[in-house]
């Protein structure tokens, strides 16, 4: 589910994303009690997840115009997004326990909402707000919060793989690497450079020497992902 690079491109920039920076995944981690559906979340409860609702329903709401270019979402509509949410509690370091709220569209295809809350007390706040898949959870070394590691792909030769890195409270892209055609059959990787990083981003080390602390994500997943509506449904 965090790696849908898998299905799609198999040029080399691609290659590189699945095999440094992608993996392994979530769903390739060991089957142990913090990662196994059955095992039950020590850190997401029921009544987590009813503070986080208000959050998450307002902020699917401009998600939902976007997607299906609906400027007025029914509440039904809208409640059915809520309930097909996929969530995943989360331990990102010092920030503590989190949650990576995903929705993929009508039918599983398309996502768009891509977000992780931290809780507020009362409710929640959003440190991340991405697009594409992932994550990708980096350990950063002389840092007690990860780096998260997100890409995304509309074909062969155009992936794009964007690093967030915690500052000032929350994660920001801080590097982009994007993918393009180069002569022949094979795909060449560059610095970003579109309107949505104007700034230039760093490009990553190049893949063959990359020397970055090994990607070990399983310590940060603190439980099943379910659904809204697992979890509603779901006494704790």
């Amino acid at each position: 589910m965090l790696n849908a690079f898998r299905r799609t491109c198999v040029a080399s920039f691609v290659v590189f994303v699945v095999s440094v920076a992608f993996g392994p995944t979530k769903d390739q981690a060991p089957s142990t009690p913090a990662n196994s559906i059955k095992a039950k979340s020590g850190s997401f409860s029921r009544s987590d997840l009813l503070r986080l609702r208000p959050v998450l329903m307002r902020d699917l709401i401009p998600i939902f115009k976007l997607v299906y270019n609906d400027p007025n979402p029914n509440s039904a509509d809208i409640q059915e997004a809520f309930l097909s949410c996929q969530l995943t509690p989360l331990k990102l370091g010092k920030i503590g326990s989190v949650v990576l709220v995903e929705w993929r569209g009508m039918g599983g295809v398309n996502v768009p909402m891509l977000n992780i809350y931290v809780s507020t007390g009362r409710s929640y706040r959003k440190i991340i707000d991405a697009g594409g898949f992932g994550p990708s959870i980096v350990p950063r070394t002389g840092s007690s919060v990860p780096d998260l590691l997100f890409g995304g792909t509309s074909g062969v030769c155009h992936a794009e793989l964007n690093r967030y890195r915690y500052i000032n409270g929350r994660y920001q892209i801080d590097a982009c690497d994007q993918e393009y055609p180069g002569s022949g059959d094979a795909c060449q990787v560059r610095i970003c450079e579109d309107a949505a990083h104007p700034s230039r981003l760093p490009t990553f080390p190049d893949p063959m020497s990359w020397s970055g602390p090994p990607n070990a994500p399983a310590p940060y997943f603190d439980g099943p992902t379910l659904t809204a509506k697992q979890i509603l449904g779901t006494k704790q």
